[in-house]
């Protein structure tokens, strides 16, 4: 949870709205007010506008809906849903679900199409989670949760919250009395993360930040557990015994957060590390600085950047200081060639690029370009990618004017 919570990604915000949603729900159901009717809904709403896998979470929270109210409906403790259930207070969450959606997939309606793309998406997601690079086998999920290790790296494990929560889920399932808390919340809540569960690791299509969904049910669950846990020890001894043990979970637990975010936020040792960019990524940055500094527009001077793929990510971000930088996904030999150009460490974007600046260009307007990094040429942007640069030649020799020292200022006098 730490460790995505410091850069974008939408699960962190499906989460955050599906809790919402949850809380919203419950209150609703203790007070019938509509306003909480409505609280619902907009959650719900947010949640759509968020990703599209946000119908996992939905089916999941209907099929925990419809166990609890079997449950209750077996021990005759529930009413009539017609009065549960106001049809006007329906109505009002349904609306607010579906405005607060619209709202988003159309930029505040500025593109009403955006509205028909967030059901459209599905044939592309339903596509996906067949066939893809991100296919992983059904465990792939608690394989992390539980134990990683990869080559010399640190031993990751959140093993105290899953064990935790089978504790909570089976005492959810067990003991009838929870003073204090409301059995049936706490039978929704496992119902819940069990549904997320089996159907985040039934799909083949996997990514690591998937499983903040299921985490999130599942810490609910541990709390639950760590309770019931500390009321089941039969005296003081055993009890203080149990709260030093869970203090020690929280330990541990801080502290992969701790290394994680902070000692191997870029490192593939991390398995919360996915396709991420790697440091030499500020080594890029750095030399496109360094050029610009030379040259007389600065960051006004023209950049090119050409990747396979449009996959030139975050490098819009760490330019965004810079005024004329076009992004590419292939060589277009009608763009006039910029004095730094940055490209996919790829054999065959270098052909084509080096067949527009020294073919198709005319004989008296071209001009040299020299390789901007160091052997081997090329920094990784992230595992399998790979940027090379290229500069033209008067602006290399400028930085290199810069750059090197004076004769007179290398120790001995001479260069």
């Amino acid at each position: 949870m730490v460790f995505y919570s410091r850069y974008y990604i939408q699960e962190m915000l499906l989460v955050c709205f599906t809790f919402g949603a949850i809380v919203s729900g419950y209150r609703y159901a203790r007070s019938r007010n509509i306003a909480w009717a409505i609280s619902t809904g907009a959650f719900m709403g947010l949640m759509h506008a968020s990703k599209e896998t946000c119908v996992i979470a939905f089916a999941s929270m209907f099929l925990a809906l419809l166990l609890v109210l079997a449950i209750q409906r077996r021990n005759g403790s529930i009413g009539d849903l017609r009065k549960t259930i106001s049809p006007c207070h329906l109505v009002a969450g349904v609306a607010a679900a579906a405005i607060v959606s619209a709202l988003f997939f159309s930029s505040f309606l500025s593109r009403p199409i955006g509205i028909v793309d967030s059901i459209r998406t599905y044939t592309t997601y339903l596509g996906r989670a067949g066939t893809s690079f991100h296919i992983h086998p059904w465990h792939y999920y608690l394989h992390m949760l539980l134990y990683f290790k990869f080559g010399d790296g640190p031993i990751w494990t959140e093993a105290p919250i899953v064990i935790l929560a089978l504790v909570g889920f089976v005492a959810v399932m067990t003991k009838k009395d929870w003073p204090g808390a409301d059995r049936a919340l706490l039978q929704f809540i496992a119902f819940y993360t069990l549904a997320m569960t089996v159907v985040y690791c039934a799909i083949p299509y996997k990514t690591p930040w998937c499983l903040l969904g299921l985490l999130h049910g599942m810490i609910l669950l541990a709390g639950v557990g760590a309770v019931a846990l500390v009321k089941l020890a039969p005296n003081v001894v055993p009890r203080l015994l149990i709260l030093g043990l869970l203090v020690e979970a929280c330990v541990l637990l801080t502290w992969k957060a701790y290394q994680s975010s902070y000692e191997y936020e870029a490192d593939s040792c991390n398995p919360y590390v996915y396709a991420h960019p790697t440091r030499e990524v500020f080594t890029a940055v750095d030399k496109i600085e360094e050029y610009a500094s030379v040259h007389a527009d600065g960051h006004d001077m023209a950049v090119q950047v050409i990747c396979a793929g449009a996959d030139y990510w975050p490098l819009p971000w760490y330019l965004r200081h810079f005024t004329k930088v076009s992004y590419r996904d292939r060589v277009v030999n009608e763009d006039p060639s910029a004095p730094l150009i940055i490209t996919s460490a790829s054999d065959d974007i270098e052909t084509e690029l080096a067949h527009k600046l020294y073919t198709l260009t005319p004989v008296e307007e071209r001009q040299m370009y020299l390789y901007v990094f160091d052997k081997p040429y090329y920094v990784w942007l992230r595992p399998q990618v790979g940027l090379r640069g290229f500069v033209r030649k008067d602006l290399w020799t400028a930085w290199v004017n810069e750059s090197v020292p004076a004769p007179s200022e290398v120790e001995g006098g001479e260069k």
